[in-house]
């Protein structure tokens, strides 16, 4: 679910994955490596992601609305049953 902003086109989801691929390749230490989701409450981008080995998790900017800590566990649990756990973080 990539889709423009008021920032222009957001990345692609391979775009994504290179990015974290490359910055993998580049830290020295096993940094955690995530992926947010911009100024939206649309959290659509993560899925495709999921199993990626060079992303440690998604960074969630949900206004800290009452949905965000279901958000948090959906993740949790989502990345829990692919078997590539993820650190999820609200901001």
């Amino acid at each position: 679910m990539d889709d423009a902003s008021a920032y222009g086109a957001a990345n692609t989801t391979q775009q994504r994955k290179d990015a974290a691929d490359t910055i993998r390749q580049l830290a020295y230490y096993k940094d955690n490596i995530t992926v947010h989701n911009g100024d939206s409450g649309n959290d659509g981008i993560y899925a495709p992601l999921l199993g990626h080995p060079s992303l440690t998790g998604p960074e969630i900017q949900w206004g800290q609305s009452a949905d965000e800590h279901d958000k948090v566990l959906q993740w949790r649990n989502a990345s829990h049953a692919n078997g590539h756990r993820w650190v999820v973080q609200p901001r």
